[in-house]
């Protein structure tokens, strides 16, 4: 997204909050469905966007405050300067950038299995999660306590699909990832036994089915039935299986247990949700303003999504989406100017007593105290008509434009005539 809005001229900033660029991606070792490193491209990615001259890069950097509208935001970020130019002006502790639009780029965080004890993690050294699997694919070592393993099993829906945890919803990745791990581990040790546990297959995106296909022509065996509890049993670990298939329970020895993690909201999708004024949808990702029209809009002007901060997605779908990001915000910025609804609230200073209640109820932050007259105003930019103002007005001195009483009465007198 950044290299998309800087290469049409404008500046970008980038604010990361980890020490370097690249989020989760940089933690993989190979891709799917193509099997290909990452090293070969992302790298290469991170250089131009480091060394674009129209790129300012924070990194150990955080977003503290953010004010204004779209066209005009005031962002305040604390945090070093990792690379450009671009300016940016001191206040108070922190450096704060003047944008047109906003990206949030945000990312996910993986759910954490201690939160499923029946599965040992933590205590047993042969249950990791896919992430920890990835780390030791590349480095080629796959032995636990010494011994190389004979018997490799992956869990599906490890915290997705889960009522019980709040999670009703598929990552869209682990289906793919326990395939791409499976075959690379019957590369890696061509005797070893794999099997995966599975709920459903859910072979997501461009060539996901055939991906799926060559995962089982490689020898990797796929087993539907529910893992109720893992247990040790001397150098091994004793996984306790309802065999929806066979419906009976069956028990099957592993030396590696993988957990297929799925994708949860980050820790702090609250702190940022208050900053932009966004809505979460039930999951606790990001909502966009329309799921079909508008997938990366939000409620708020000039604020869009890119990525996994929405929902789970693959690689290619997040660029996609950070591509489309870019183009939204780019809009504003070359047309110079806004177009903005025309329902919005209004405030008649005579009848406004300035008690501050439409302030507390506007989602928007569109109405403020006038420090002068000590009477609300409206911020035209901000408003969008919602009317929460008008009907919370005690003095009745706030209505929506083209909505007054009287034009509501006169409707109402027509429906009924």
């Amino acid at each position: 997204a950044a290299l998309d809005v800087a290469n049409a001229g404008f500046p970008a900033y980038i604010v990361e909050k980890s020490d370097h660029l690249g989020g989760r991606v940089a933690e993989l070792n190979r891709t799917f469905p193509e099997l290909e490193p990452v090293s070969e491209w992302l790298p290469a990615l991170i250089e131009r966007v480091q060394a674009h001259p129209n790129i300012t890069l924070f990194l150990k950097a955080q977003v503290v405050g953010v004010e204004g509208y779209v066209g005009s935001f005031e962002v305040a970020v604390t945090g070093s300067r990792g690379t450009g130019e671009q300016g940016s002006r001191e206040q108070g502790g922190a450096h704060v950038l003047s944008v047109g639009a906003i990206i949030v780029a945000t990312g996910y965080n993986v759910f954490d299995p201690h939160a499923k004890p029946e599965f040992g993690y933590g205590r047993y050294p042969q249950v990791i999660t896919t992430l920890e699997m990835e780390r030791r694919l590349a480095e080629g070592d796959l032995a636990v306590d010494g011994r190389v393993p004979q018997e490799v099993v992956f869990i599906k829906c490890v915290g997705s699909r889960d009522v019980r945890l709040g999670h009703s919803y598929c990552s869209r990745v682990c289906c793919q990832v326990s395939g791409k791990q499976a075959q690379l581990v019957r590369q890696l040790l061509p005797e070893s036994r794999v099997t995966v546990f599975y709920i459903d297959v859910r072979a997501f995106g461009k060539r996901g089915e055939e991906f799926y296909d060559e995962a089982r022509r490689a020898g990797v065996r796929y087993r539907r039935g529910n893992v109720s509890e893992i247990y040790r049993r001397g150098d091994r670990v004793v996984l306790r299986v309802e065999d929806t298939l066979l419906r009976k329970t069956v028990e099957q020895e592993a030396d590696l247990v993988v957990l297929a993690v799925g994708m949860e909201p980050r820790e702090d999708v609250d702190d940022v949700a208050a900053l932009l004024k966004l809505p979460r949808s039930a999951d606790g990702f990001f909502l966009e303003a329309h799921p079909k029209l508008r997938p990366v809009d939000t409620a708020v002007d000039g604020v869009f999504l890119a990525g996994c901060c929405q929902g789970p997605k693959d690689i290619p779908d997040t660029v996609a989406q950070a591509k489309a990001a870019a183009a939204s915000a780019l809009i504003p910025l070359l047309r110079g100017t806004v177009p903005i609804i025309s329902e919005t609230a209004v405030v008649d200073s005579d009848l406004c007593a300035g008690c501050g209640m439409c302030v507390e109820v506007c989602p928007f932050d569109a109405p403020a105290l006038d420090p002068l007259w000590g009477v609300s105003r409206v911020n035209a930019v901000l408003c969008k008509g919602c009317g929460a103002c008008a009907v919370t007005c005690p003095s009745k001195a706030i209505r929506v434009q083209h909505f007054t009483p009287d034009q509501i009465l006169a409707q109402v007198d027509a429906l009924v005539e």
